[in-house]
């Protein structure tokens, strides 16, 4: 495997190296670093800033690419998620669906017939686990909203500043 640098990866590291050093010199700047820890008072930006940094490491991760021995360019993310590669389907279909979104022209008993084939990658109560899943992560959700941030994520810029009165009194 060899780092390959495609062109919008080049885009993507040159953005965040300029919003690194855009980062530094905002917080070098005492009045620009009080503004930005205003901001973070609020829970709403705080939550939205991690949602975007999330954003922003998926993104990280799919701009780096490696180029396999046979000559395939992938890259880290396809790494991470490289069984849902090897398990596509022919068609999409509905969430929870067991079989295909269209139908194939299939020959039985000496007759045509168009039929919804089964899903290949689909297993039998896989959409019970998939459905607990959703609903696991909708509950962690809630909680992180209702609760806050841990506090393992409540270091540098979202540590909290005291909370003052709307109208500075």
């Amino acid at each position: 495997m060899t780092l390959t640098l495609l062109w919008t990866d080049a885009l993507i590291w040159l953005l965040v190296g300029m919003i690194a050093l855009w980062g530094r010199m905002a917080l070098a700047d005492p009045l620009v670093r009080e503004r930005w820890l205003r901001v973070f008072e609020s829970p709403l930006a705080t939550v939205s800033a991690l949602v975007l940094l999330a954003y922003g490491l998926i993104a990280l991760l799919d701009s780096v690419h490696l180029r396999l021995a046979d000559g395939q360019v992938r890259s880290v993310l396809d790494g991470v998620f490289h069984h849902l590669l090897n398990a596509s389907e022919r068609t999409y279909s509905a969430p929870f669906a067991t079989h295909e979104y269209v139908k194939s022209v299939l020959q039985q008993g000496g007759q045509v017939a168009q039929v919804y084939l089964p899903l290949k990658h689909v297993h039998p109560g896989m959409a019970v686990w998939d459905l607990l899943g959703a609903v696991g992560l909708a509950t962690a959700l809630v909680g992180l909203l209702r609760w806050g941030v841990p506090d393992f994520l409540k270091g540098g810029i979202f540590v909290r500043a005291p909370q003052k009165a709307f109208w500075g009194t």
